[in-house]
């Protein structure tokens, strides 16, 4: 089942992602006029939705929608930095040795755009980069949740694409300027409730212009989603809807070998993050 949001008429609506089109789930359950409330609806929100791709209902054109971003309103947008071996080893210039425990920042809910948005680049920062992320989607409130019991509390995964702006990324030891800008945290196409989700098999990839940039799986995290729930619940109440974008795979452009001056994002560049069971998340750079 692949849940996503849409804009009609300036409102949000529900969508079911089906074979040939979009099923306008806010069109036959007016109750449900987002992911936020479906989330909180619980397996029987899922139930109603799953009823409505087994029936005959006209469907909207995908190519024709105003995607939103996967989830509309989290209460937290928490991301994770350092979460994959091969990354630790590219990013030098932030820590040389792997991370003993999960790295935290955040982006807020204002960082959010969906699928085919545009996102203007910061016009005081010069060296903008990319990072393709599975993004896990919280659809239990949970603290101080212990990591077996940890499953319980996801709903399931789209993508994201951790935006950055290195240069003010690394203006202090705090990250939170450089990663929380307006846009910088596209979110989507679809949601993906975690029983459609094959885990071991779940895989992340990033591409600038086409070009293959990051590959990586969910197996290859240094703390996988279990963990990464559970230690976040230690500091924080998580509600349904919450955001982990939980780290990305080695590729991104800080990555490479100087100068890196035409390497770094520019307008007109078309970032796409894809994975092979949710979908493609693709959003084209243009000045702010």
């Amino acid at each position: 089942m692949k849940l996503l949001n849409f804009v009609l008429e300036g409102k949000p609506r529900l969508g079911l992602l089906v074979p040939g089109g979009v099923v306008d789930v806010s069109a036959v359950l007016p109750e449900l006029c987002s992911t936020d409330q479906l989330i909180l609806r619980g397996e029987a929100g899922l139930a109603a939705v799953k009823r409505l791709g087994e029936e005959s209902h006209p469907l909207l054109n995908e190519e024709d929608i105003c995607y939103a971003p996967a989830v509309l309103s989290p209460q937290l947008v928490l991301c994770v930095g350092l979460n994959y071996k091969a990354h630790v080893e590219e990013a030098v210039q932030l820590q040389q040795s792997l991370p003993a425990a999960p790295v935290w920042f955040n982006k807020f809910a204002s960082s959010l755009v969906g699928h085919r948005q545009q996102v203007p680049l910061c016009p005081v920062a010069r060296q903008h980069d990319a990072e393709a992320e599975l993004v896990a989607v919280i659809g239990r409130a949970g603290w101080n949740i212990k990591k077996q019991d940890a499953h319980a509390h996801l709903y399931g995964y789209t993508l994201g694409n951790d935006l950055s702006a290195r240069d003010l990324q690394f203006r202090s030891s705090q990250w939170l300027i450089g990663k929380a800008l307006p846009g910088f945290g596209p979110l989507g196409p679809v949601l993906v409730p975690k029983e459609d989700i094959d885990e071991a098999a779940l895989d992340i990839s990033g591409r600038i212009n086409g070009e293959l940039r990051q590959h990586g799986r969910a197996q290859d995290m240094l703390f996988d989603v279990d963990n990464l729930i559970a230690d976040a619940s230690q500091f924080f109440h998580l509600q349904p809807g919450d955001l982990i974008f939980t780290g990305t795979p080695e590729g991104v452009i800080m990555g490479r070998k100087p100068p890196l001056e035409q390497n770094w994002l520019k307008v007109g560049d078309v970032v796409t993050v894809e994975s092979s069971q949710i979908g493609v998340l693709s959003n084209t750079m243009v000045s702010y």
